[in-house]
């Protein structure tokens, strides 16, 4: 048994430390690697929304959007029906805000049953762009940019050798739900290997036009669930690189449920498995992290019947210094971004000491709802993504089974979370 426990506890250990050095990498390198901005070079560009339901931070998106230190742009909002809540708010928003007229609102026309609606939208607003758009940038409605956001997007395309320009997004909720918290303990962990492989986000992904017609992507967006998910693989035939810009990381602040964190992840790591070669390590890491805890767990459970409280005390130490080094590369991570808001001289405040406690005791559980959600991931033919359900057989076999406008949704309003 004693061999069995150090074997166990070892991988658990191990899988904690190459964690808390891939957070250093992110920490010292892929942080401090900021790109330069050119102001110099500011082609026509459209940023592109897709937009169903009033996300909690819809409002203050749009009037950021609006103030943009950027010469030539517009934003197109395609929003899914006049009878959805965020028809007249946005409207709204565009009344008291659009002083330049950039903002043009239109409604989701006939959406495709072979994509999601959010594709759909993509390609009735690509269909609508003005002929001068060089350059275009897409934007999820929970996103909420700085001033400097769309130029930090469009100036790494001054390079001919670079076809995407990406972020990503940081979970720091304002509450101390369980569903918070465990969101950004995921958060924390997954943000790091998305960054070091420069994975395409829809919350911010600037591309030349002309580079999405070359690549074909208006086609493969008729018959994908997300619109990220395929860029990578339609850009590479093109010799386009994607770039990995940290000054576009952005902060959302919403809190949310547990129900919903365990769809939300669960829902991305899905897409994980359809559109990234990578899902396949990332299966395996959660075998070996779930597998090495379950079996570090029982045999201290053994152990302690059989009160050999050696084997005890090491599946103790175990436990506790998997949760230290995790909360450490937690905090590695959350200093980084820390680093970039400070640049935006904005202020990401001190964890609190109760936090930092609810952080550290989450981790042990957030890692094993890490196997549940991979493994309904591996499973899932189905998915329920802002109240329309899709089948999913392969990237580019989406069939949308019913459509019908978007409703209040009771959790979404409770949790102000983005559906």
């Amino acid at each position: 048994m004693l061999i069995a426990m150090i074997i166990s506890a070892g991988l658990l250990l191990a899988l904690a430390v190459m964690h808390a050095l891939c957070a250093k990498i992110f920490n010292v390198y892929i942080v401090n690697g900021k790109r330069p901005v050119n102001r110099e070079f500011q082609p026509r560009a459209t940023v592109i929304m897709s937009i169903r339901g009033c996300d909690p931070s819809l409002e203050n998106n749009l009037i950021k959007l609006l103030q943009q230190d950027y010469q030539n742009y517009d934003i197109v909002a395609v929003i899914d029906h006049q009878s959805d809540a965020a028809w007249s708010r946005v409207h709204h928003i565009q009344s008291e805000f659009d002083t330049r007229h950039q903002l043009k609102i239109i409604e989701l026309r006939q959406p495709l049953d072979s994509c999601s609606l959010k594709c759909s939208a993509l390609l009735q607003a690509f269909d609508q762009l003005d002929p001068q758009t060089e350059i275009m940038v897409l934007m999820d409605a929970d996103v909420t940019p700085h001033e400097q956001w769309l130029i930090q997007a469009v100036s790494p395309l001054a390079d001919p050798k670079v076809g995407v320009v990406t972020g990503n997004q940081w979970f720091e909720p304002k509450d101390d739900s369980v569903g918070s918290l465990l969101r950004s303990i995921w958060n924390a962990g997954a943000l790091v290997p998305t960054a070091m492989l420069a994975n395409p986000w829809a919350g911010t992904c600037a591309m030349r036009v002309n580079d999405v017609v070359r690549a074909g992507l208006p086609q493969i967006w008729r018959q994908s669930i997300v619109d990220d998910g395929p860029i990578r693989r339609a850009m590479q035939p093109l010799g386009l690189h994607v770039v990995f810009n940290p000054e576009l990381i952005m902060v959302n602040r919403e809190k949310c449920t547990q129900a919903y964190v365990h769809r939300y992840v669960a829902r991305i790591l899905t897409w994980s498995r359809f559109y990234e070669k990578t899902y396949v390590t990332t299966f395996i890491h959660m075998l070996l992290l779930v597998g090495s805890s379950l079996a570090t767990m029982f045999l201290a459970l053994w152990a302690l019947v059989q009160m050999q409280w050696g084997i005890v005390l090491i599946a103790a130490a175990a436990f506790v210094i998997n949760a230290v080094l995790n909360f450490a590369g937690y905090q590695m991570v959350r200093s980084s971004i820390a680093r970039i808001e400070r640049r935006r001289e904005h202020v990401l405040e001190p964890l609190p000491s109760n936090r930092i406690w609810n952080l550290v005791l989450m981790i042990p559980y957030c890692q094993l709802c890490y196997g549940v959600w991979t493994v309904k991931s591996a499973l899932t033919r189905r998915v329920n993504w802002r109240q329309i359900t899709y089948e999913v057989k392969a990237h580019d076999q989406v069939r949308m089974i019913r459509y019908r406008p978007h409703r209040i949704d009771t959790e979404a309003a409770t949790s102000n979370v983005s559906l």
